[in-house]
């Protein structure tokens, strides 16, 4: 006699159906006011850079402004020094030439505070640097001008003050053209964002229909099925297939016999296969093994068959690992052979590719609609991936190499399996008598 017993309930139908309901519905409203927060947030955030945005570009604006008039003023009151024979004239505009000298050292450095991208940055370079160039002819036009020398200062301004100062205002007017380019890329960004925050929020609503109607289907199969079970559970019962007894508990207004064993059966079939799948995986690399190659083998040689497709075969098999476990001992080796089993499962990109532990340090990799060219091309990435690999054990650097045998084939009536791995062994022999660390094919049978 089987007695089945969930005290639990478990799941949805620990619940009534009512109680289903107004939690499917309620998880339903909680979503849309989720998404109505979600969206008034990210607007506000929007907002908020557009205005930082435009605030900075409009300062930066004044600025460049403010720089390029003390520029003028400080022009024109230097070209004034060197017209001028009154004393009193004559350093009232030294004067004014100082204070807006001033100004434009100022404002620029004021700009630089604000902070620089790299276009703005590289203009600001250009303006320091002309700056620099620009005192050393300024301050010798002054000292023609104030020695009562017009026609020497005249001429200093003329050949080399009005052509620097022309390259600074050109500088400058870059620089609020910049300004006025950032400032309609903070516009465009923000449109941008607003008909992303547009579609965010239509696909959201698509989203949230489309977890109601999973809701819906969820709740109504949890009504449905188990009303199914327990209606096929009682005829099999009628039918004196089974005898066995059944206490019905939890809150739910459906038999619990229904559930209970389902879940037997679920767990049940989980773990037959679990089972099958540890069986057929080697324990120390975490790769198939041998025994699930040749079960896979055989069906892609079929299927290749039918196909008329190519399949091909890598060996690949580690040099000189007898020396890694006699030097550094066998559970070295172990490292060792997990480390090559996971650099080559990270050089195989195709989710079709598989690798298997052929036995002790040997490896096949199946490698399905792949000429010999392909395979070779994978065979050098997996060589030198590994050639590469960084191995230490105990703080000792393990150089590691492998040598690989490839070979492919189209399936016929003639070629077998058994003849592709014995192509690709030969190769793989070859690759090892001819020095190791390197990649032999074997001819494509046709």
């Amino acid at each position: 006699m089987i007695n089945f017993q969930n005290d639990d309930g478990g799941g949805l139908r620990h619940f009534r159906i009512g109680t289903r309901l107004i939690l499917g519905f309620g998880a339903i409203l909680l979503i849309l006011v989720a998404m109505a927060g979600i969206d008034r947030v990210l607007n506000d955030q929007s907002k908020t850079k557009l205005l930082e945005g435009l605030k900075a570009a409009e300062a930066k604006s004044r600025l460049a402004t403010k720089m390029k008039g003390a520029l003028l003023e400080g022009g024109i009151s230097l070209r004034n020094m060197g017209l001028t024979s009154d004393l009193d004239l004559l350093q009232k505009a030294q004067k004014t030439t100082e204070v807006e000298r001033a100004v434009f050292v100022e404002t620029r450095n004021n700009f630089v505070a604000l902070g620089l991208t790299q276009v703005e940055k590289g203009i600001i370079d250009n303006i320091t640097e002309i700056d620099k160039q620009l005192q050393a002819p300024v301050r010798e036009a002054t000292v023609q001008a104030l020695a009562f020398n017009p026609e020497g200062a005249a001429k200093i301004l003329t050949d080399r003050v009005d052509s620097l100062n022309q390259q600074m205002i050109k500088e400058i007017n870059a620089l609020v053209d910049n300004q006025q380019a950032a400032a309609d890329e903070v516009l465009v960004r923000y449109n941008a964002d607003d008909r992303k925050l547009k579609l965010l929020l239509l696909f959201s609503c698509v989203v949230a229909v489309v977890i109601g109607g999973v809701l819906a289907w969820i709740i109504t199969l949890s009504i449905i099925s188990p009303l199914r079970e327990a209606v096929s559970f009682a005829k099999e019962v009628a039918s004196g297939r089974l005898s066995s007894k059944f206490s019905v508990l939890g809150r739910d207004e459906v038999s619990e016999l229904a559930l209970a064993v389902k879940e037997m059966v679920r767990c049940l079939s989980i773990a037959y296969d679990k089972l099958r799948d540890l069986s057929r995986y080697d324990a120390l690399t975490g790769v198939r093994n041998r025994g699930y190659f040749i079960e896979r083998f055989d069906a892609e040689w079929r299927r290749a068959h039918r196909a008329k497709d190519v399949i091909s075969l890598l060996m690949v098999d580690i040099d000189h690992f007898k020396n890694v476990n006699d030097c550094y001992g066998h559970p070295c080796g172990d490292v060792c052979l997990q480390h090559v089993a996971n650099t080559i499962k990270q050089a195989m990109h195709r989710s079709g590719d598989e690798i298997f532990r052929y036995g002790g340090e040997e490896f096949v990799i199946l490698l399905a609609s792949t000429d010999l060219d392909g395979a070779l091309h994978i065979a050098e990435l997996i060589r030198h991936q590994v050639e590469i690999l960084e191995f230490f054990y105990e703080g000792k650097k393990i150089p590691i190499t492998v040598s690989i045998g490839a070979a492919a084939t189209i399936p016929d009536s003639i070629a077998s399996a058994q003849t592709l791995l014995g192509n690709a062994d030969r190769a793989l022999y070859e690759a090892k008598q001819s020095g190791r660390n390197k990649v032999c094919v074997h001819p494509m049978d046709r």
